[in-house]
């Protein structure tokens, strides 16, 4: 039975690589858009490779990556300075890049000595990339159709290397069993960690293209789901496929403007993203031994950890430390936020929060301002609940995934600019 699952999501995996190289040829063929397309495919698909059970000791494949997406981006602008562009915001990019610099400052004073400076410096990797986005996110954003495109490139191929992975299929554990005897990891240690980078990718996909022009790959998603029993990707996805089709047909059925009105917006960028990160301090605060999976044997320590260091946190590399200490299991925390909390504390929790809050709302001004554009927020913060869906001071396959809340989609053609705008420093630190 596992051997047929996996030849069946090999086969839709290469229905959605044919189509995914469609849609990419499109931009690959056109000058201005061949470098961002080559930096995307060194971050997205390099990362998702770098993380799987061949490469996944290889910094030097890592640097490599993060080199190729430098140069790529770099290049691109060059190429594409006459182009007009949406009226963009850096400010969720400032926030991306404060988040970065807040937790490696902590992590450089609190964990140098310990770990060495060497590996503490290992974390400003990250800040090369937030670095260049800051240079050229105005002249150069990232398209969210490409960025889709591309990522639905490297889910493909992850799904067509399961059928050379010697073993792509973990054993029931007293936790949870799949549907098919066991969860299927793929070419990862992890199902959990290829179910969230499944959800991120549909989730980016269906806002995109929409929901109709999506289906081979959210039925890819619900079969490579099912298998990996991976219940936090599963309820992302059903939350996300249902807001997109619920939204779809009330805003049909409903005709008022309350569907792009300035309530529903604010309730998007400015409530959900507080609620989210309330629920996981309460998750984490009331937690027992045994709750999510034994997660809460990890929280209930990596809380009263944070407890100790409120305001700025211990650094991300302190986690080992006390892991060898017997502080802490031997997991990483399971929660994004719990992460953050434990790595840069109430600092880095309330960046955190305008980062992902001023990704929402910079869809708000654009051309293409549907609600539907917080869907991948949405993924995103669920996924965070129980998962690591993103490390800011490492580069590897999730190091892509906020660019998912800030990409944009773009004029196809110089005859249809969305205008400019110059920005004070006041106006792109303002989440607003």
């Amino acid at each position: 039975m596992q051997t047929t699952v996996e030849l069946i999501i090999a086969a839709a995996s290469l229905i959605t690589l044919i189509t995914s190289y469609r849609q990419i040829a499109n931009y690959i063929n056109d000058a201005r858009d061949t470098w961002m397309s080559i930096a995307l495919f060194f971050l997205v698909v390099g990362g998702m490779l770098s993380d799987t059970v061949w490469l996944a000791n290889s910094q030097v494949f890592r640097l490599t990556i993060l080199a190729g997406f430098a140069a790529s981006l770099l290049i691109s602008i060059s190429v594409k300075s006459t182009r007009p562009y949406p009226l963009v915001t850096l400010t969720p990019i400032v926030w991306g890049s404060l988040l970065w610099a807040e937790l490696f400052l902590v992590n450089a004073l609190r964990s140098a000595e310990a770990t060495g400076t060497v590996d503490a410096l290992v974390r400003l990797a990250p800040g090369v990339l937030w670095v260049m986005l800051l240079l050229t996110w105005k002249s150069s954003p990232i398209d969210k159709r490409l960025l889709a495109s591309v990522a639905m490139t490297g889910i493909s191929l992850v799904g067509l290397l399961t059928l050379i992975t010697p073993e792509a299929w973990r054993a029931c554990d007293i936790f949870k069993c799949g549907q098919f005897g066991g969860m299927l990891t793929g070419p990862y240690t992890s199902e959990n960690y290829v179910s969230l980078l499944l959800t991120a990718t549909t989730a980016l996909y269906v806002v995109a293209y929409g929901y109709r022009s999506s289906l081979p790959q959210v039925t890819l998603a619900i079969l490579w789901l099912l298998a990996t029993e991976s219940r936090t990707a599963q309820n992302a996805l059903l939350a996300i496929l249902a807001i997109a089709i619920c939204y779809t047909l009330l805003s049909k059925a409903v005709k008022t403007d309350f569907w792009s009105g300035r309530f529903l917006w604010f309730a998007a960028y400015r409530v959900l993203p507080f609620a989210m990160i309330a629920l996981a301090i309460l998750l984490a605060m009331t937690a027992t031994p045994s709750t999510f999976s034994n997660r809460g044997n990890i929280w209930i320590s990596a809380v009263e950890l944070t407890k100790q260091n409120p305001v700025f946190g211990w650094g991300i590399d302190q986690w080992e430390i006390f892991q060898a200490a017997g502080y802490v299991p031997s997991h990483y925390p399971h929660s994004t936020y719990l992460l953050i909390a434990f790595s840069g504390g109430a600092v880095a929790v309330a960046i955190f929060y305008f980062f992902i809050s001023s990704s929402i709302r910079s869809h708000f001004r654009a051309s293409d301002s549907s609600i539907l554009n917080a869907v991948p927020a949405v993924a995103f913060m669920i996924v965070c609940l129980l998962e690591i869906a993103w490390n800011p001071l490492a580069i590897d396959g999730t190091s892509w995934i906020p660019l998912t809340l800030v990409a944009l989609k773009l004029p196809s053609t110089r005859e249809q600019p969305y205008g400019s705008s110059d920005q004070t420093l006041g106006a792109l630190l303002d989440p607003r």
